[in-house]
């Protein structure tokens, strides 16, 4: 019997990873901290955050797993689920422990900049004439990352739904899916960038020091690889919906109870 697990638990899926995964990461940053006192500053911020190369890792992994736990033992949606808002709260509890790990790296980073080099430390390594413009500029960043990440958990939930088509090799189908669907993705992204060259382009202050004195000029940056990269994410999502629609479609028609050739007579 299908028995899938509720939102709630399902954000639970695999907790003990993500904990050691956690504690592995303030593992390493604690062993930074013990030795400060021979690491240049570049290192202790290389270092630091240097745990978030297991975020990538871990929206593939979870993914699946989460995808899994939403899909129950036979596979199937339950019988009056709804295939988009199990692919896409799948996706949300993924996105959720990717934020909540990040978080945490991004916290045991600070406090080691905090520790090492202080604030004043920190301003006078990194040439940073606004505190805004910094935060900005990290936000920025992230926000890109983040959407390269949820690609990457994008990809895998499409593949891991692909490999329940078929009832045996799913695991060599689904790296199979994931690797050629990748593949597809570098070649059409760049393509629909250079049709969406239409868009109006982001704006960006790029500083300049002039002397001692620091002056903001602003650039412009084409916003078409983004929408490219996020017009991929939506096709991914639309595609593993559609799937996971129809094979749950197919397998209710398969496992209906037949009507008795008695009660079909009677109908007519």
């Amino acid at each position: 019997m299908n028995d899938p697990k509720a939102p709630a638990t399902r954000l639970l899926t695999d907790w003990r990873w993500f904990v050691g995964m956690c504690a592995l990461s303030l593992l390493w940053q604690g062993a930074l901290a013990l030795r400060l006192g021979g690491l240049t500053p570049g290192a202790v911020a290389l270092g630091a955050w240097l745990p978030l190369v297991l975020a990538p890792i871990w929206a593939v992994f979870s993914s699946i797993r989460v995808m899994q736990a939403s899909l129950g033992e036979e596979g199937q949606l339950d019988q009056g689920a709804h295939a988009w808002r199990v692919v896409l709260s799948s996706l949300g509890i993924t996105l959720l422990q990717v934020l909540a790990f990040s978080l945490l790296v991004g916290l045991g980073a600070l406090l080691l900049f905090r520790i090492s080099l202080g604030v004043p430390g920190l301003l006078d390594l990194l040439p940073i004439p606004s505190p805004m413009w910094f935060a900005g500029l990290l936000l920025r960043g992230y926000g890109i990352v983040l959407l390269f990440v949820l690609v990457l958990a994008a990809l895998s939930q499409f593949a891991y739904v692909f490999s329940r088509l078929v009832d045996s090799f799913r695991g060599i189908l689904g790296a199979w899916v994931f690797i050629l669907a990748a593949w597809i993705g570098m070649r059409a992204v760049p393509l629909l960038a250079d049709w969406l060259a239409w868009l109006p382009d982001f704006t960006f202050d790029e500083f300049y020091a002039v002397g001692d004195v620091y002056e903001f000029r602003t650039v412009l940056i084409e916003s078409s690889p983004v929408a490219a990269l996020a017009l991929f994410f939506v096709a991914l999502v639309a595609a593993s919906i559609w799937i996971l629609a129809r094979t749950a479609a197919d397998f209710q028609g398969q496992t209906a109870p037949a009507e008795p050739a008695g009660a079909r007579e009677r109908g007519l």
